[in-house]
């Protein structure tokens, strides 16, 4: 299960105006630990072969996480679900793989989805829109 708040809207903009900038494909680029870069594989579902992890969030509120091999085959794909409540987005994934489980806030600045999450350290995976 992913799960993500959004704070409230701060003063300079940099948080996303509304959920639907939540919709669409993100390809996930980097991931760090306490401030430390890691492999995203470290944190996310990674099935054997994996180069390049993505997920899609639709408006009917499912989302598909995919594992993309080096030459851009996808190696698996899983169906999940998504629900905005209000400052509260969910997104619930398992995989052969693994699971996305954890609670934290979302920032959407332009092309870029920020997922900002605690277990023990501070936890910071980027997503590209595609």
């Amino acid at each position: 299960m992913l799960g993500c708040s959004k704070d409230d809207e701060s003063s300079n903009g940099s948080l996303s105006p509304s959920n639907s900038s939540l919709y669409g494909t993100w390809q996930f680029q980097s991931v760090e630990i306490g401030g430390r870069p890691y492999h995203l594989n470290q944190v996310l579902p990674w099935a054997v072969g994996t180069k390049d992890a993505r997920i899609v969030i639709n408006k009917n509120g499912t989302c598909v996480y995919s594992n993309i091999d080096s030459s851009g085959v996808v190696l698996s794909e899983v169906q999940g679900y998504f629900s905005v409540d209000k400052s509260k987005c969910v997104v619930n994934v398992n995989t052969n793989s693994g699971s996305l489980m954890f609670r934290g806030k979302w920032e959407v600045r332009g092309d870029i989805l920020k997922l900002i999450y605690s277990q023990g350290h501070e936890i910071e995976l980027v997503a590209k829109r595609q």
